[in-house]
């Protein structure tokens, strides 16, 4: 599938907690299927995510801070961290050129780079290259 179909086809949809999908999203159930869907990588589990061990901003800021991603500039295929402070608040994933994301009470949302940049105290970018064996 394409970026562009995959926005498509999962904008309006609601966020649910931990939700991966295909109907319902939160901020890192969409990166995950996206990734899935339009490259065809099945994204590392992030401990504590899936079985809720732990809050879903501690997951994922523990992930991008791993071997598997490298901070990068705001491009197509990477993925968006906002920050409060030190605590990873959303991510969402850059594609074509803007951010698809899904926010409690707004589901799933396609906005440029501009407005997350605007309604977020620091944005950070990552890329997937995944360097764990190195």
């Amino acid at each position: 599938m394409n970026a562009e179909d995959y926005i498509n086809s999962t904008i309006g949809k609601p966020w649910v907690n931990r939700a991966e999908g295909p109907e319902e999203f939160d901020c890192w159930g969409i990166v995950i299927d996206s990734f899935r869907k339009i490259d065809g990588i099945e994204l590392p589990q992030i401990g504590g995510y899936v079985d809720e061990a732990c809050n879903v901003s501690v997951a994922a800021k523990e992930a991008l801070n791993s071997k598997r991603y490298d901070k990068c500039q705001p491009t197509n295929g990477a993925i968006m961290a906002a920050f409060r402070g030190d605590n990873l608040v959303h991510v969402g994933r850059c594609l074509c050129g803007g951010v698809l994301h899904s926010t409690d009470g707004m589901g799933v949302r396609f906005d440029k780079y501009r407005l997350i940049n605007a309604i977020n105290e620091r944005v950070e970018y990552y890329k997937y290259v995944d360097n764990s064996s190195s």
